[in-house]
């Protein structure tokens, strides 16, 4: 039985006297060994430039994903009749999607040209005012966007007429970002066994008129939204495999010509990639068994959310704010601005190169801090979690969630030090930092900690066993009902016995 099987009945009983008690991997890591100071000056440099950002462009109302372009008719109806719920099935075919993507990373990263993956890109760089993207992965200098399909996709006709909005999505990243590379590849994965894959290369011909088609997409849903008419988005992109305000009655598609894709046609080429496809098959094939499942830091704090999403489809990631999306796009370009906080190539490369070699998402930033620490260099790169707080009311001190983060950043980067840095836009536009600083020694068995989560986690998403898993920490007990035979349900059935 793992050790913390042994020890959870204690921590039930704790927690029938106290809501407070910290629980599992989220626990030990707020009980790391660490000191926490406000730094000021990192607090000011980035205020300034948040600012700025801000008189500059105006804070914006809305922001648009770049998927929300790619079907602008669900967009639509998900604004207007957001009591729609989604269905079961459609909750368990992203649910299966997204655990083999993240699986599809975990291999992916050994590919020698592997640069990045989950990387966001903001339209305002190329003149598209209030669209923001998150792409899969990139390769080189080119974009990857992968997706999972229940068939095969055999055939360049077949993309453009059942998966254009996929097809888009590529290509709409490559026209937010400021290297426009003119070679993207959209790979498809079958969603079951064998898992073969499909491989397209994308060829851009015309970049101006694919940003075109974003701002044309962004004027037709504002205007369909403020007039309540979406004649002009076309028919759902989902409508005929079935969509769920279809099933609900709400939505008149059926009345609607689909999108036109004409214009992506003239504005790239797509041709089937066999050379790229073996190359990815021979890592799979090669990586795949022993890569496992590439995780974000939240998953091993919630690691029953996790389980839930991957194996039932039961709760929902989608925490849609429009106002902290735009506030969270003006803090990464304040940060981005403040250049006094950008490492030089070599120090970067050297803070990317000491990373253990963990299936965890790197969803920090590195940033360059002064301190007074002892040693020669005066100045370290360290990893920085940049977070926006909807507040009216600063915090007094570092949210103990933000703390747990951070550490699992400083235990992946093998970094003493790390940054927390917080935007409050409802309090000013108000910016506090937070350096959290150890020494090297405190951090030892951080790995070994972190090891043993991502191991449990698999072995519980394995075995199909939630009880294997730590509670959920105590702020978000009370807040869900995805669970209710655990965590406040367990304890209050261990209460009654």
């Amino acid at each position: 039985m793992p050790e913390r099987n042994i020890h959870r009945q204690e921590r039930i009983s704790k927690l029938k006297e106290s809501e407070e008690v910290e629980l599992g991997l989220y626990e030990q890591l707020l009980n790391l060994t660490s000191e926490t100071k406000r730094d000021g000056s990192l607090a000011e440099l980035v205020e300034i430039e948040f600012k700025k950002r801000f008189k500059q462009d105006g804070r914006p109302k809305e922001y648009y994903y770049l998927t929300d372009l790619c079907n602008p008719a669900q967009t639509y109806w998900r604004e207007k009749k957001p009591d729609v719920d989604r269905s079961v099935e459609v909750a368990n075919k992203l649910a299966k999607g997204n655990r083999l993507q993240r699986i599809a990373f975990a291999w992916m990263r050994k590919i020698p040209d592997y640069v990045c993956e989950e990387t966001h890109l903001f339209g305002e760089y190329q003149g598209i005012e209030r669209v923001s993207g998150k792409y899969d992965m990139r390769l080189g200098d080119s974009i990857i966007e992968f997706k999972t399909k229940p068939e095969s996709v055999p055939d360049e006709e077949t993309v453009f007429e059942k998966y254009p909005q996929d097809l888009e999505q590529l290509i709409f990243y490559a026209a937010l970002s400021p290297r426009e590379a003119k070679t993207h590849y959209l790979v498809f994965q079958l969603d079951h066994q064998p898992y073969g894959l499909f491989v397209f290369r994308a060829e851009i011909r015309d970049l101006g008129m694919i940003r075109n088609i974003l701002r044309q997409r962004v004027d037709n849903l504002d205007k369909a939204l403020q007039n309540s008419d979406p004649a002009k988005l076309g028919m759902c992109r989902y409508y005929e495999p079935g969509c769920d305000f279809e099933k609900a009655k709400v939505c008149n598609c059926s009345t609607l010509e689909k999108l036109s894709v004409k214009s992506i046609r003239r504005a790239i080429s797509l041709t089937i990639d066999e050379e790229k496809k073996v190359e990815l098959e021979s890592f799979m094939l090669k990586e795949g068994k022993s890569s496992g499942e590439l995780l974000h830091p939240w998953n091993l704090l919630v690691p029953r959310r996790h389980f839930l999403n991957n194996l039932q489809g039961t709760v929902s990631d989608d925490d849609r704010d429009d106002s902290k999306e735009s506030s969270m796009e003006a803090l990464r370009k304040a940060v981005y601005r403040a250049k006094k906080l950008k490492p030089d190539a070599s120090e970067l490369a050297e803070a990317r190169a000491k990373c253990l070699d963990l299936p965890i998402m790197k969803t920090w930033r590195w940033i360059a801090i002064h301190g007074t620490w002892t040693g020669e260099k005066r100045k370290r790169v360290v990893p920085a979690l940049l977070r926006v707080n909807q507040s009216s009311k600063p915090s007094l001190g570092l949210n103990d969630i933000y703390k747990a983060q951070l550490n699992i950043a400083r235990i992946v980067s093998r970094t003493a030090q790390g940054v927390v840095i917080v935007a409050y836009p409802n309090a000013g536009d108000k910016i506090q930092a937070y350096t959290l600083s150890s020494e090297p020694s405190d951090l030892r068995g951080g790995e070994r900690l972190l090891r043993d989560s991502i191991s449990l986690l698999n072995k519980a998403l394995g075995d199909s066993e939630i009880g294997l898993l730590d509670l959920c920490p105590p702020y978000l007990r009370m807040k869900c009902s995805s669970c209710p035979d655990y965590c406040v349900g367990l304890a209050q059935t261990e209460s009654r016995a």
